[in-house]
């Protein structure tokens, strides 16, 4: 069984993925109210829902870079690479690299996950 939400293969016993946390369980069509006497899914206590982390925006990224030198390196979460950034821009070579940086980053993180 996969979860509708996430593609995340799961268990056939599951009832909530583990991935995202959206129900796993089949709704009835919409045209049919569901009954009072059918319980709602609960997720259980010492559980908390997944939510996807690390997306980041590469046009926010850039834009960022472009107003604030090494914003966009702070932004894709790279602080190292932001200080070095915002200490040389005015060497010109260190920031037209770091906006070219700052998208390729973003996009990498989105892809791979650093």
């Amino acid at each position: 069984m996969f979860c509708v939400k996430c593609g995340t293969q799961l268990d056939d016993a599951a009832s909530f993925c583990s991935r995202c946390g959206s129900a796993t369980t089949i709704a009835p069509p919409a045209y049919a109210p569901l009954p009072a006497s059918v319980p709602k899914p609960q997720m259980p206590p010492n559980q908390r829902p997944v939510i996807a982390q690390g997306y980041k925006e590469p046009g926010i990224a850039l834009l960022l870079s472009i107003v604030f030198p090494g914003a966009g390196q702070f932004y894709n979460g790279h602080i190292g690479k932001g200080i070095v950034v915002l200490l040389t821009f005015w060497l010109l070579i260190p920031y037209i690299w770091s906006l070219f940086d700052a998208f390729r980053s973003a996009k990498r993180i989105n892809q791979f996950g650093y």
